[in-house]
């Protein structure tokens, strides 16, 4: 004979699987989404995120952005992108505190005028991409956000205009900011 002690934990909560944001959606607080591959936001749509909303990314997902995201949490209620596992790696190390659990969030040529406030981007590969726009229109606006524990890059950015006010970039296994060229500015931010 032989036993073992088996521990499931179950959540209810969306499936995602290659989503295409088609026309302008928001987001709500009603139950966690799992998200096995990428959510698209076409080209001049709009995705609203509510506060208190949880995407638990898969292996290799993403959010793919090309019109324009507006993730709105709070203080008490951020909006949190992490990984889907929540076992230990070894011992009481959690996966939620590895980086390279899933790809990232990307901001395509196309899409201007983001909003992350109280948005949290933990354990990616490749925290947030942002692709060359210009500076003419606003890139993105991050506020009280935090991106941390990545592999490759907390945040890539090339020829965009960018404020960052009171967040937090942290942990990176390769660079925390990579900034070619454009306006920026990071204020009250620790780096």
């Amino acid at each position: 004979e032989q036993f073992i002690q088996l521990e499931a934990i179950g959540q209810d909560g969306y499936i995602g699987q290659g989503e295409r944001v088609t026309k302008d959606s928001v987001i709500t607080n009603v139950k966690p989404l799992l998200v096995y591959d990428s959510i698209v936001v076409n080209p001049s749509k709009t995705l609203t995120i509510e506060e208190g909303v949880v995407f638990y990314m898969k292996k290799d997902a993403s959010l793919r952005v090309h019109g324009t995201l507006k993730a709105k949490g709070t203080i008490e209620a951020p909006i949190i992108f992490r990984t889907s596992r929540f076992d230990n790696i070894e011992g009481n190390i959690p996966y939620n505190n590895a980086p390279g659990q899933w790809d990232g969030v990307y901001f395509y040529s196309d899409s201007y005028n983001n909003l992350l406030e109280n948005v949290q981007v933990r354990s990616a590969t490749k925290g947030l991409t942002f692709f060359s726009s210009g500076v003419q229109l606003k890139k993105a606006d991050l506020i009280n956000s935090v991106v941390h524990n990545t592999s490759e890059y907390g945040i890539k950015t090339s020829g965009n205009r960018i404020d960052a006010y009171n967040c937090i970039f942290t942990n990176s296994k390769g660079y925390l900011l990579a900034l070619y060229g454009g306006e920026y500015t990071f204020l009250h931010c620790t780096i």
